[in-house]
């Protein structure tokens, strides 16, 4: 295995199910993505990455461990040995721990936060996922299974039908009964 290339890495939120906009799509519509600079938004880092995602074949999410945590894969199979090293690495308390991390990124992933919501925390964001975003080697980390396996619906560019009623079902005033073109 080469060494971990990483430099960007997309933190990423899921939306209540009451606040999921389907006009928005597949994963845009379920996820909200933490400005993180120019890079990801304006360069069309994020766009090229998805591309790159929905055009390999991916398989359904893969469970990954770290003691007592747990986070779900989605990507190339091949990829996922830099996952486990990137869960791993950021696992480690970010101010006691001394051993150098593998890869440099340009900003903290909060990772370790999401994982330990405890009072130390101060208010620090709660993320549920994690994507890696570097050309040709693109892939996402997430702490839930759900929400890793809403991601990989949304990389086949469909929501699953028990979503879609779900939201159909709170969304009906918005339309006044009758659920989007497509969704059944």
């Amino acid at each position: 295995m080469e060494p971990l290339r990483l430099h960007l890495v997309q933190r990423v939120r899921l939306r209540r199910p009451e606040d999921r906009r389907p006009e928005r799509g597949a994963i845009d519509g379920v996820f909200v993505f933490d400005y993180m600079g120019a890079a990801e938004f304006e360069w069309g880092a994020l766009p090229g990455c998805l591309k790159e995602l929905r055009a390999a074949p991916v398989p359904s999410p893969v469970p990954l461990r770290v003691a007592e945590h747990a986070a779900w894969f989605v990507g190339r199979p091949e990829l996922q040995p830099y996952a486990q090293t990137f869960f791993e690495a950021e696992l480690r308390h970010p101010w006691k721990n001394t051993t150098p991390k593998p890869y440099y990124l340009k900003e903290s992933s909060g990772l370790y936060w999401s994982y330990h919501p405890d009072p130390s925390n101060r208010g620090r964001d709660v993320f549920d996922g994690w994507w890696a975003v570097d050309a040709g080697r693109s892939w996402a980390l997430f702490r839930t299974e759900e929400a890793a396996q809403l991601w990989w619906d949304g990389l086949a560019g469909s929501w699953p039908k028990s979503l879609r009623v779900k939201i159909a079902e709170k969304l009906g005033a918005v339309f006044k009964g009758r659920a989007p073109r497509g969704w059944f």
